[in-house]
């Protein structure tokens, strides 16, 4: 057993980052209405450098790529945060729960244990029922919410009593202490579906699209990255003590049921953060076939979330301009002919949706590309024409989406804002970066540098 200072420095990070929270916590004490925008700012500075004094300090010595992937997607999401303006609740408030969500995160990916991980699970998943009932002022809102934690709540409670049938079979609740048994058995599968619901997997997945489609977008980057990744790489950590045909074969259900239900309701919606929400069900049922082959490869799935990751944020953040410059009210009518009033931000919307689409030699194809390599080199054949048939069948409501942005008539709200693009130096850093990163992934997938940074995640 670790001494409790080995514990303590193992977790560092985590540990600092609670410190960090608490200065944000009070930090909202004493925020008011009346206080200025720049000394905001500076709150907002300082919090942005002690997070990244905290990273700094950790990377020195445990440098991985899902590190650096968070790092980035902290300071990105707190900022979208302070750039969206529209909440019920102080900045500082915000940043307390978006760096808790972190938090539970890199809790949920060190876990050991089940009910440690279960811990880590409820702390992600209670800052996403506040952030969506609270930073989004529509009577959808709060009904969508209300969905999201009614059946969040279902699924922990499965969870939890899974972890019971798995404790009465082994008499442990570690990962590696697993017997195999019909016990354990049952209360693994009883786990998974805690696991498939924050993933937003078949048949878990029916809450996802209303509350995409009702939540801000700020609100939106926290619940279908940060859950996924979780959820992701602790099963990750689980799988390979548990290898019986049964559990695989759920496994393998689900990933196939998601992938067809991800790539067809897409078609049938016209909400942007609808079509998201059923994109991120068929690009988990992808992901999910890395588990079900013989040899468990944790090189593929690392690279598959940080691709997913900065695509999905990528996107929201594209949105975001788009929403500081036009009406965005989430429709696909609502970019309409945006090609003609703003070909900057056109470009950008419909190249992210290319990215995500998996058109080649973006990084959203090397991401099916690795998954389906995998497959093949260990002679599963079936699966692989599977990805390809629904992934042709998703292109359909991205090129939907595209179709309107050049080729549809503009709506007259738009014909004002000719060529505008504000936004802050900062948002476009952010845009650059995600950007460079999504068309030059090929460069970066062969680069010794990102490779020695997956490495130190698994080793």
């Amino acid at each position: 057993m670790p001494s409790i200072m080995q514990v303590i420095f193992n977790s560092s990070l985590e540990f600092s980052l609670i410190g960090v929270a608490v200065f944000s916590l009070i930090a909202s004490l004493f925020q008011t209405t009346t206080l200025s925008r720049s000394i905001k700012n500076l709150f907002l500075t300082i919090l942005t450098l002690l997070i990244m004094t905290v990273f700094a300090f950790h990377l020195y010595y445990h440098t991985n790529i899902i590190d650096v992937l968070l790092l980035f997607s902290c300071l990105c999401i707190i900022y979208l945060h302070t750039y969206y303006h529209s909440s019920k609740i102080t900045n500082f408030s915000v940043y307390f729960l978006v760096i808790s969500a972190f938090i539970g995160t890199l809790f949920a990916i060190r876990s050991k244990d089940f009910l440690s991980l279960y811990l880590a699970f409820e702390t992600i998943s209670f800052v996403g029922y506040i952030i969506v009932a609270l930073l989004q002022k529509k009577i959808l809102t709060s009904e969508s919410a209300m969905k999201y934690f009614i059946i969040g709540g279902i699924s922990s409670a499965i969870m939890l009593f899974g972890i019971s049938f798995i404790y009465g079979g082994s008499h442990s609740i570690e990962f590696y202490d697993i017997k195999h048994n019909t016990l354990v058995t049952i209360g693994i599968i009883m786990f998974l579906c805690g696991v498939f619901f924050k993933l937003t997997a078949f048949p878990f997945h029916f809450w996802a699209p209303d509350v995409y489609s009702t939540t801000s977008l700020p609100s939106l980057s926290i619940i279908t990255i940060l859950p996924k990744v979780a959820a992701l790489l602790a099963l990750s950590n689980i799988i390979p003590y548990i290898q019986e045909n049964i559990i695989l074969t759920t496994i393998t259900m689900v990933a196939i049921a998601s992938m067809i239900i991800g790539s067809v309701g897409g078609i049938f919606q016209n909400h942007i953060q609808k079509i998201l929400a059923y994109s991120g069900i068929a690009n988990i049922g992808f992901i999910l076939t890395v588990f079900i082959t013989p040899i468990f490869t944790k090189t593929v799935l690392i690279e598959f979330i940080a691709i997913y990751s900065i695509s999905v944020l990528f996107f929201i953040t594209v949105l975001m301009s788009i929403r500081k410059n036009f009406t965005y009210n989430g429709t696909i009518s609502s970019i309409q002919g945006l090609y003609k009033t703003n070909p900057y931000l056109a470009f950008l919307l419909s190249f992210s949706l290319l990215n995500l689409a998996g058109i080649p030699p973006l990084a959203g194809f090397f991401a099916k590309y690795i998954i389906i390599k995998n497959l093949m080199l260990q002679e599963n054949f079936y699966i692989p024409i599977i990805i390809v048939v629904t992934s042709a069948i998703g292109l359909f409501y991205y090129l939907k989406i595209i179709k309107n942005i050049y080729f549809n008539t503009p709506q007259q709200n738009l014909e004002s804002s000719y060529h505008s693009f504000k936004t802050s130096l900062l948002m476009k850093v952010y845009i650059i970066t995600m950007f460079l990163f999504v068309l030059l992934y090929f460069v970066f997938q062969t680069s010794t540098t990102y490779q020695h940074l997956i490495q130190s995640f698994i080793g």
